[in-house]
Order: structure tokens, then sequence, then C-alpha cells
């Protein structure tokens, strides 16, 4: 359902239509981005990197790009003075459920 701004009566779908999203499926890694999607199967899963941009998801050689999944962010701040943050957290999980899942350890 789309909700309306009471000020201007717009239609407000950021919420839905450009918020960014990370998600761990069945299939792997999926990065909503406002302006892609983009599905990393487990197996193609090298590492995960928190940064200031985002958690950058890092291929196994031959299988893509990178992706980028803005949802998730460090600040630049924290990465300078060492601090772990729920970034980390996320990307450790995540290498975790790759490795599991592939088999490796």
């Amino acid at each position: 359902s789309m909700h309306r701004s009471r000020r201007t009566g717009m239609p407000v779908a950021w919420r839905w239509g450009t918020h960014p999203q990370l998600a761990a499926t069945d299939d792997g890694v999926e990065a909503r981005n406002p302006l892609r999607t983009a599905l990393v199967p487990w197996a193609d899963v090298e590492r995960c990197v928190p940064s200031s941009l985002g958690l950058v998801i890092e291929r196994r050689e031959g299988t893509g790009r990178p992706v980028v999944a803005w949802a998730v962010q460090k600040p630049n701040v924290a990465r300078w003075l060492g601090r772990r943050t729920r970034a980390d957290e996320v990307a450790a999980a995540l290498e975790a459920q790759a490795a599991a899942r592939a088999g490796r350890r």
C-alpha cells in the first residue's frame, strides 16, 4: 500500500521503492539498492567487506563483479579507530553461512 504525505499529498514510496535492503535467502545474498537488485549465489561468495559505501560482497574468481549492498555501511571513523560495528557482524555472519553452504570451513 502507498502512503501519502499529509503536507503535499504526494505518494511516499521511499520505504518500498528505494530503501536499500540486504537479505540472506536460500539461494544466496540479495542486495536491493535503489537502482538495482543483485543476487550472489552462496557458492560465489568469496568474502564480505564492510565499507563506508556499503557491504562489499566479493565473488569467487570468474563468477562476476563484486556487489555493494548499501543497506549495511561502516562509518569511516569506526574503521579508522578499529572499532567493530554491526556491519562487521553482518559480514562475518554472511561469510560463515556461505562457507557452511559450500562445505568450506
